[in-house]
């Protein structure tokens, strides 16, 4: 029995109820060409990029896996020798991780969203220098019609998603995928072989998509937020939050105005289709 209105049926995507949450892309770049022979082909499968310089590669899962077993297989890959020993720390390489949510409703989803877009700002300070400039992940602030995505998610206009994939794809959170395979892409993380790096970030992430546990909607998340943005905070992100920063209340308020927007958008009805009288003419054809 269908116990909620899951987005698997609302977006027409297949859903298997045993996936797993979290996948993930690994880009890397190397000094010199290499063989991965000891990759675990269960996990990940190698392919190469055009978006990558001196023999890049992409590792990607084969599939949604649990927090833990894609943090353990993530260690797994970095200690293979060209990870060790060949590996090129490069501006051209991305860490991006996709969470599965066919098995979330909607009103879930636009609760993760809304404090996700809350927390964005202060969610790049995890990330490396320049991250929250780059134009392959780019914040909301700085998308031109950032929000539209998920105004069309509020109308259930999924197939706008898809047809507009290549307008949004590059946002720090590709919303579009939730209609095009089924997830959310966190984009924002760079390249890297330090498995804990990543693992915190799998952290972060999961913890931002738990929302969806803590409040019913996207406006309790909203009243949480206006009622105190420090405790908001503490509350998603924990010991991780860092409370000396002198400009942690203006990355908190950056979004305000958008998320805003978002949390109160109201579809616009359609105007009733205009009545058009029947000239002269038109009568005296019906008539014959």
């Amino acid at each position: 029995m269908k116990m909620k209105d899951i987005l698997a049926d609302r977006t027409g995507r297949m859903y298997n109820p045993y996936d797993e949450p979290y996948a993930m892309e690994v880009e890397a770049e190397f000094d010199i060409p290499v063989d991965f022979d000891g990759l675990n082909k269960k996990v990940w499968t190698e392919t190469q990029d055009g978006s990558l310089m001196h023999f890049g590669r992409e590792f990607i899962s084969r599939g949604p896996f649990s927090l833990v077993r894609l943090a353990g297989s993530l260690s797994a890959l970095f200690e293979l020798t060209p990870f060790k020993e060949n590996y090129l720390q490069s501006p051209r390489t991305s860490t991006h991780v996709h969470v599965n949510i066919l098995n979330w409703t909607k009103d879930e989803l636009l609760t993760v969203l809304t404090a996700y877009y809350i927390l964005e700002p202060l969610l790049f300070t995890f990330c490396a220098k320049g991250r929250s400039s780059n134009l392959f992940c780019l914040p909301l602030h700085l998308a031109e019609n950032g929000a539209k995505p998920v105004t069309e998610i509020i109308e259930g206009k999924y197939q706008n998603l898809i047809d507009r994939f290549d307008n949004y794809k590059y946002a720090a959170l590709n919303v579009c995928n939730v209609a095009k395979i089924g997830t959310i892409e966190f984009r924002h993380f760079q390249g890297t072989k330090k498995a804990d790096d990543i693992i915190k970030w799998l952290s972060i992430i999961d913890r931002v998509c738990n929302v969806r546990n803590l409040y019913p909607n996207a406006k309790a998340v909203w009243k949480a937020y206006t009622n105190n943005r420090l405790g908001f905070a503490k509350a998603i992100l924990g010991k991780d939050l860092d409370l000396t920063r002198e400009d942690l209340y203006e990355l908190l308020d950056a979004n305000y105005s958008i998320v805003f927007d978002i949390v109160f958008h109201t579809p616009k009805k359609q105007p009733p289709k205009a009545y058009t009288f029947a000239t002269e003419l038109e009568l005296d054809n019906l008539e014959n």
